[in-house]
């Protein structure tokens, strides 16, 4: 059975899990925010993300930095030497504070040395309008949604944020060409209540596998813009510390709460 337990960032839901018997019966599927970034976002939540027990990781999605045609740039180097020539004059959307788009933003900021002004909105919808109507002039978004918008040439894509390029955008490179090491990629994964078993995690991390291997489930993936990923428990143990110290930093350099 799936519960769609929404509120709160996630956190309502992974309050469940966290109380949840650990007997492999009740398992997270969630965003990865909710177990990197929701601590040092929120300040305080009613669970202790390191506590819960890893499974697998499960499927990637993809960001992509887009601009308005009217940007002067055809790539992360132009644009970077565009802002530079321009500091302070150009701002960037993000759905809110805190959220992917936000974060991926500053992390990109601070590792290209150029200064972009926050534009929150409610939202991605409202966002997504005001970046295609010129309001403001780029925004680190969700591919599937900037994907109809850059083949229909109201967008341009400069890069992807993720290790590699992505198959839709062939020709769009990543930031990381540009600026060494730099990825952000929205992730999927699975994890347990805390003192599961991790015979259970094992066991359960490897019919995860085997779901992952199936073509019609990674061409599902594909048409929806994730990528299957897949690993031991100890894996993705090792890639969540890692991702909670980049994000953490970020968060940090912000002084960001969300209340």
């Amino acid at each position: 059975m799936v519960e769609n337990r929404a509120g709160a960032g996630g956190n309502i839901g992974a309050e469940v899990v966290y109380k949840a018997d650990p007997d492999g019966h009740t398992l997270l599927f969630t965003a990865g925010g909710v177990l990197t970034i929701n601590k040092a976002l929120y300040g305080k939540v009613s669970f202790q993300p390191e506590s819960f027990v890893p499974v697998s990781l499960v499927a990637a999605s993809y960001s992509v930095l887009v601009v308005n045609p009217k940007v002067p740039a055809q790539s992360v180097s132009e644009f970077i030497a565009y802002a530079r020539a321009n500091p302070t004059k150009l701002d960037y959307a993000s759905p809110g504070p805190g959220t992917g788009s936000h974060l991926t933003a500053e992390l990109f900021k601070s590792t290209a040395g150029v200064h972009i002004t926050h534009i929150p909105y409610k939202g991605g919808a409202p966002a997504m309008a005001d970046l295609l109507a010129g309001q403001v002039p780029l925004t680190f978004a969700e591919l599937g949604t900037a994907l109809p918008h850059i083949r229909a040439g109201k967008l341009r894509a400069l890069a992807v944020t993720s290790e590699k390029r992505n198959p839709s955008l062939p020709g769009v490179p990543t930031v990381s060409e540009t600026l060494p090491g730099f990825v952000a990629t929205p992730w999927n994964g699975m994890v347990a209540p805390p003192q599961t078993p991790m015979a259970i995690a094992r066991r359960i991390s490897a019919s995860v596998a085997q779901v992952l291997k199936q073509p019609e489930f990674a061409k599902r993936l594909a048409e929806r813009n994730f990528a299957p990923m897949g690993s031991t428990p100890e894996e993705m143990g090792r890639f969540v510390k890692q991702e909670i110290d980049r994000w953490e930093k970020v968060i940090r350099s912000l002084g960001l709460k969300v209340n």
